[in-house]
């Protein structure tokens, strides 16, 4: 439970900041920024929570391993959810409409670029601990011999 609360947490910064960094360029984009500032900064922190939860979706199982099918299933699973997540949420604040349909691709594209940033840093992230453990796995080999 401690590691699905800490992997939540950690989408959780990864989308928020995500979010604020690029919402106002598309927002600049399309030309539709409103004066609410502060209601949409919740907005925003209530999107990336519900982004973050997400998280169970493709969370690992610590008892078995996983095939590179289920893998990618999971993964498109949780991107049609962080989809559904934000379309949803923009279009119930008023950040968009689904009668302009350069609004939803624009959106689909930034939910891409965002999700792809997602993976990468956590590709690297989980790269480097398994580097850093076979070096210390390497370490102990030989001090054995």
């Amino acid at each position: 439970m401690k590691r699905v609360i800490k992997n939540i947490g950690f989408r959780y910064v990864i989308v928020l900041a995500a979010i604020c960094s690029i919402l106002p360029m598309v927002s600049l984009i399309l030309k539709e920024w409103k004066d609410e500032t502060s209601l949409q900064l919740w907005y925003l922190t209530l999107m990336a929570l519900f982004c973050a939860l997400g998280e169970v979706i493709i969370m690992e199982s610590e008892t078995r391993s996983r095939s590179k099918k289920e893998t990618l299933i999971r993964f498109l699973c949780h991107y049609i959810y962080i989809n559904t997540v934000v379309i949803f949420l923009g279009i119930r604040v008023g950040w968009f409409s689904l009668v302009n349909y350069i609004e939803i691709v624009v959106l689909a594209i930034m939910i891409a670029v965002i999700y792809l940033i997602n993976i990468l840093i956590s590709y690297y992230k989980d790269k480097n601990l398994a580097d850093k453990m076979n070096r210390i796995l390497s370490s102990m080999e030989e001090e054995k011999e």
